[in-house]
């Protein structure tokens, strides 16, 4: 059974906070409320969340300043504004400075609850790598930032593991050739728009199988030892894609 989805919902009104937790929890979440910035960075520091539901007119730290500090902080999950308020120009700089979106008050919970339940999905990353060490060590790595990572070593063990949540995949190219794109040709069977990241020793001299591979239209390519802080600027920027088109559409699916 996959985990809860971990919400933390900010707000200096309490009725809103209880009403929203309570309505997430009855449906099988686990999210927990905070009435301040202040409060809410606290909790930041002492256990992981999925994503942040914030006010965006509070006390003494409004929305936007929660979300730089949160940033400031080294966290990378995703930030979505609540507002009843025409507070246009703090979100536009909340969208340029990359928060996932706005939703206003009164919420339309169905479409809520269907973005929050493909948060999870978004984060989730798919590590395709012959090396054990190397799976193993990245995918505690991204666990430990709140990512849901599963890695596979052979072609028989991706059949359902690329599915429909589009997931990320970080894809070694140290595989031989007709191994490397029969597993290539499978994801791509699988999801046509899932986001593919290589992963070589050398980028630069992109020959053979890691040449192919560019040309499934790869987002990016990144060399062994693999820079974490790269690694992670990239997730959380497909993430934050996904996120707001899930966002903006009218069922909160991805369609």
């Amino acid at each position: 059974m996959d985990a809860p989805v971990r919400e933390l919902v900010v707000d200096d009104d309490p009725r809103m906070v209880k009403t929203l937790v309570d309505i997430l929890r009855a449906k099988g979440h686990a999210p927990q409320g905070a009435n301040s910035g202040e409060a809410a960075l606290e909790l930041l520091g002492k256990m992981p969340f999925d994503c942040v539901l914030t006010d965006i007119r509070m006390g003494t730290m409004d929305g936007l300043t929660l979300f730089r500090t949160i940033r400031c902080a080294g966290h990378t999950l995703p930030v979505i504004f609540m507002t009843a308020y025409a507070d246009e120009e703090m979100v536009r700089q909340g969208l340029n400075e990359g928060v996932v979106g706005a939703i206003t008050k009164p919420f339309d919970m169905e479409k809520l609850l269907s973005f929050l339940n493909g948060v999870r999905d978004a984060g989730s990353v798919l590590i395709v790598d012959h090396e054990p060490e190397f799976c193993l060590s990245v995918e505690g790595m991204l666990g430990a930032r709140g990512f849901a990572v599963r890695h596979i070593s052979n072609v028989a063990a991706l059949d359902g593991a690329v599915g429909p949540n589009h997931q990320t995949i970080l894809f070694d190219t140290g595989f031989d050739r007709g191994t490397g794109m029969e597993i290539l040709g499978k994801v791509r069977q699988s999801s046509e728009s899932a986001p593919v990241i290589l992963v070589t020793d050398d980028c630069e001299k992109t020959g053979g199988l890691a040449g192919e591979a560019l040309s499934i239209e790869a987002h990016a390519c990144l060399e062994k030892p693999v820079d974490v802080d790269r690694l992670m600027e990239l997730l959380a920027e497909l993430r934050h894609v996904k996120l707001r088109r899930l966002l903006e559409t009218p069922s909160g699916r991805d369609e």
